[in-house]
């Protein structure tokens, strides 16, 4: 957009010049070159007071001759460009426009250019630090679109290019991390030997992002590098970063191996998460989205600060959690919380449902409820303990039962897919007159191990007619990998050892996907893997209970030898019984 300014009258310009006969140029003050317009830009920093002379830059298309103080067109942007200051108007022996004052934490510059010829010029600018080594990348400190101001020919009174007011700084904190076992693109290979971030809140400059347990980061060497803002806050030398306000959007890149996270200019998204903190309360997860950036293409940029929530009047708050610490895998709305709670997103208040016909609350890792989150009071953002409170009015009288499990929101079957909770179902009872939290027992996922499994069923050794299997399509589902259907293979692939012999094989290590739920990993010692194969599409149970004709199992440890499995039968979720092993 073009922005034009208000124009100093003639005659001001004539007397800054000494051209008038009733005025001279004092002797410490500049000379105007014949022939130009004076461009004034100026940035604010009234707000924090730190920024000093020369240590920004006014970057665009004017190149800049600092002894003559000329500027000209230059459509490459390749400077030198112009420096701001804080000494003073340029007629009396500073840098500044006329009227400015010395060491007002105002700093600007005049630069005198020819207009053209004939017609016009549009100059497009933003803004840098100086001090930034990288003068094509680095330093970028201008908000929104390039500033723009246009010179005609003939032109002769000053042009106020608009400038910039650096807002005060906040007290919000900034969390951001960046999992990198989750980094799907391959165009750019990006390189994580070496993790940086550059942001709008620090000038664009390249700061560290950490996986060694310190400066924030909470494990070292887990894949998840972090980068707080606080941690990076230093207002002795340039660009001065300082917390957020709640109406700041800052933006930022990941940097992997020198290369910016983005595919065909566009930052992604792909193993990105945000925090922020106000103060000393607890970190809350923050929406990360996409806004246009400087260059072409998109930033991600964090566009929502969580606002706390209150609680509904004449309601319990029920909390959930599940742990997913050993792992870290697990992430906000991924996991729902099943069972005949039907639950309502927008007011979040939880009604008591027979059917367990859903919607169901999602689980969150973004702090607490009471400071912008959807997690329990005291839980902290980011942690791998995925959360909710749930707001249930108690009954006029009596008490009320309710049952849950948990699921991979995820899964596309909400009747039968994605179970993943562990044993009988959850229950807690809400009593008439109740105000106090409720604590539903949560589970704690297992840490992943180093055993294998595999199944296999013998088709031929069926002995089941009611109902009449059809083997033309055989599948398994199980506990290790969120009861989602499997393909089981008779074709000499994925561990299967001869081809339409009609023995079908399962690998479990063949079917581990650790960037999407269900997020399977191989068995640790003592385990329980359950499981039931599917034939045509209809589980292989009768009456209820997994069928073991025919069925076989192995495990094996690292690169030993398969060893056969003892196959066992245990209480189904939904009655009955399913097959299992116990890992070794």
């Amino acid at each position: 957009m073009r922005r034009f300014s208000l124009a100093v009258s003639l005659a001001a310009v004539l007397a800054a010049c000494g051209s008038s006969s009733k005025t001279t140029t004092p002797s410490n003050g500049f000379p105007q070159p014949a022939g130009t317009v004076a461009v004034n830009f100026s940035v604010n920093d009234t707000a924090n007071g730190l920024w000093k002379n020369q240590e920004m830059e006014w970057k665009g298309n004017v190149k800049f001759d600092a002894t003559t103080r000329i500027g000209t067109y230059d459509a490459t942007w390749g400077g030198p460009w112009a420096k701001l200051y804080d000494d003073g108007p340029w007629d009396q022996g500073g840098h500044e426009p006329l009227g400015s004052t010395a060491g007002d934490h105002i700093l600007g510059v005049t630069v005198f250019i020819a207009p053209p010829a004939t017609g016009s010029q549009v100059y497009e600018y933003g803004l840098r630090d100086a001090t930034n080594p990288d003068p094509v990348n680095g330093g970028w400190l201008w908000v929104g679109g390039n500033g723009q101001f246009t010179l005609a020919a003939g032109g002769t009174a000053a042009v106020n290019a608009t400038g910039l007011t650096i807002p005060a700084h906040g007290t919000i904190d900034m969390k951001l991390t960046l999992d990198t076992r989750r980094i799907t693109a391959t165009n750019p290979p990006f390189d994580t030997t070496t993790l940086a971030v550059k942001g709008s809140a620090w000038g664009w400059s390249d700061k560290t992002c950490y996986d060694d347990g310190t400066h924030g980061d909470a494990t070292s060497g887990d894949g998840l590098c972090t980068f707080v803002l606080s941690q990076a806050i230093n207002q002795a030398v340039p660009p001065y970063p300082g917390l957020l306000k709640s109406t700041d959007v800052p933006e930022f890149v990941f940097v992997l191996g020198g290369v910016e996270y983005k595919v065909a200019g566009d930052a992604q998204t792909n193993g990105v998460s945000a925090y922020t903190k106000a103060g000393s309360a607890a970190w809350i997860g923050a929406t990360v989205g996409l806004v246009a950036g400087g260059l072409g293409g998109h930033n991600t940029a964090v566009t929502a600060i969580g606002a706390p929530f209150t609680q509904p009047a004449g309601t319990v708050a029920v909390n959930f959690s599940v742990t997913d610490t050993a792992n870290r895998l697990w992430r906000s709305g991924e996991l729902e919380w099943k069972g005949n709670v039907l639950y309502a997103t927008a007011t979040r208040i939880g009604t008591y449902d027979a059917t367990w016909g859903g919607p169901w609350a999602k689980l969150y890792d973004d702090g607490p409820w009471d400071a912008g989150g959807h997690e329990p009071a005291g839980a902290t953002a980011g942690d791998h303990i995925l959360g909710v409170t749930v707001f249930i009015a108690p009954p006029a009288t009596g008490s009320q039962v309710y049952e849950y499990g948990l699921r991979d929101a995820t899964n596309p079957d909400p009747v039968n897919g994605g179970w993943m909770w562990v044993g009988g179902n959850g229950q807690f009872s809400l009593a008439a007159g109740a105000t106090a939290a409720v604590n539903a027992t949560g589970l704690t996922f297992p840490a992943h191990g180093a055993i294998d499994m595999r199944l296999v069923i013998n088709t031929a050794a069926i002995t089941v007619t009611n109902p009449p299997f059809d083997v033309s399509t055989v599948t398994v589902k199980g506990s290790g990998w969120g009861w989602s259907d499997k393909p089981c293979y008779d074709d000499g692939t994925h561990g299967d050892a001869t081809s339409g012999d009609g023995i079908y094989t399962f690998t479990l290590s063949g079917g581990i996907d650790q960037l999407s739920p269900p997020y399977p990993g191989l068995l640790a010692t003592g385990q329980v893997a359950e499981f039931v194969f599917t034939l045509g599409g209809v589980e292989y149970k009768v009456g209820g209970d997994a069928q073991s004709s025919g069925v076989t199992a192995f495990t094996q440890s690292g690169a030993g030898a398969w060893t056969a499995a003892t196959i066992t039968s245990v209480a189904g979720g939904l009655g009955g019984t399913n097959t299992a092993i116990t890992a070794p």
